[in-house]
C-alpha cells in the first residue's frame, strides 16, 4: 500500500488554461442551469401583462426550441378592454367612438392560444340594422383594432424572448460561471476538473 499527496486548489489558483477548462466543464453540463432559473423573468412578465389588463398565468414555452409559446385552452385572458386598448395605443379610437351619436358597444376582445387577437364590436344601442356604409367602415375598425392588438401583444412576447435569450447568453459567459465557481468554493485539481 502506499499513500500519495496530491494539491488541491481553489479556481482563483488555477492556471488560466485549467481555468478555461474548468469553466468548459461546466458550460458543457447538463446539469449546469437544470433548474428554473428563468422564473423571476417570468413572474415580472405575467405581472406586466397584468398591468396592462392581459392574463397570461397558463401559457406554455420552451425556450430551448424556439420562440413559439401557447396558451392553456382557455387562451390568454382579456381582464381589462380599457386598459389594454390604452396600452395599445387606440385611446383616440376609445375617444372618438364615445363622442359617436350612434355609439358602437365592444363586446368583447379575446386573444387565442397563439396570441392573435378577436374583436367583437356590437351594433347600436337601440339595436337598429348598421347601414351597409355604416357595417363596412365598422369592421374596418374591427380588423385594425384585432392588428394593433395582435401586433402589441406579440411584440411583449418577443421582448420577453430577447430578455430570456440575453440572461441565458449571461448565465453562460466566462465571467458568470467563474462567479458560480467562486462563490461555491469548489476545488478542483491541477488540470481544472472538479475535486
Amino acid at each position: 500500500m502506499r499513500t500519495k499527496q496530491i494539491k488541491i486548489y481553489k479556481f482563483d489558483e488555477l492556471s488560466e488554461e485549467a481555468k478555461e477548462s474548468a469553466i468548459e466543464d461546466v458550460r458543457n453540463n447538463e446539469c449546469y442551469l437544470d433548474y428554473e432559473w428563468f422564473d423571476y423573468l417570468h413572474e415580472g412578465f405575467i405581472e406586466e401583462l397584468n398591468t396592462i389588463g392581459v392574463d397570461c398565468e397558463g401559457f406554455e414555452w420552451d425556450l430551448y426550441r424556439g420562440r413559439e409559446f401557447k396558451a392553456d385552452t382557455n387562451g390568454i385572458m382579456v381582464t381589462n378592454e380599457q386598459k389594454l386598448l390604452k396600452s395599445v395605443g387606440l385611446t383616440k379610437w376609445l375617444i372618438i367612438n364615445e363622442l359617436r351619436k350612434d355609439k358602437t358597444e365592444l363586446y368583447s376582445i379575446g386573444l387565442d392560444e397563439y396570441g392573435e387577437a378577436d374583436v367583437e364590436l356590437g351594433q347600436k344601442e337601440d339595436y337598429e340594422e348598421w347601414s351597409d356604409e355604416e357595417y363596412a367602415d365598422r369592421q374596418k375598425e374591427v380588423e385594425k383594432i384585432k392588428e394593433k392588438i395582435t401586433e402589441f401583444i406579440k411584440e411583449k412576447f418577443e421582448k420577453f424572448w430577447d430578455t430570456l435569450d440575453k440572461e441565458w447568453n449571461r448565465l453562460n459567459s466566462d465571467e458568470a460561471i467563474t462567479e458560480d465557481l467562486e462563490m461555491n468554493d469548489y476545488e478542483f485539481n491541477e488540470d481544472g476538473t472538479r475535486w
